[in-house]
């Protein structure tokens, strides 16, 4: 991962799960129990889009994936706005969308850190079913 960086004598395996530990550290065990376990993770977000001095709200639904123990990376991500967009303002939210998958994928692979943040930060502050979906499986791209 990019912004992981291996400390002498710990496995590659052991990093993951001390920074997936560290960063979850305040969620109960049942949950990170069954965030290590699961298979992709869907979170939900209303964030505020600024386009020029307007701001659009938009519901944000991210999908990480497991790919190995304790290794998330970015799966998918499906916007959608309150109202009908012009095409300069959906080219906005795309640029805005790009933005947004480069904080958690770097030309080198998915950064991990960033990703747990945000799990860690959703399952704490969220709520099951409304915020954030653990899933078995990841879904297929349509």
């Amino acid at each position: 991962m990019t912004d992981i960086m291996p400390t002498p004598l710990t496995t590659v395996p052991e990093i993951y799960a001390a920074a997936f530990n560290r960063q979850t550290a305040a969620l109960s065990t049942g949950l990170r129990f069954r965030l290590s376990r699961s298979r992709a993770v869907l979170v939900r977000s209303k964030p505020t889009i600024s386009i020029g001095k307007r701001c659009i709200s938009a519901v944000v639904e991210t999908i990480f994936e497991q790919a190995r123990p304790f290794v998330w990376q970015f799966h998918s991500q499906i916007i959608d706005i309150d109202r009908s967009a012009s095409a300069a303002d959906q080219q906005t939210i795309r640029t805005w969308s790009t933005q947004r998958r480069k904080t958690f994928e770097s030309p080198n692979g998915p950064r991990l850190a960033p990703i747990i943040a945000m799990l860690a930060s959703t399952l704490e502050f969220g709520r099951e079913g409304k915020d954030f979906i653990l899933l078995s499986r990841v879904p297929l791209l349509s």
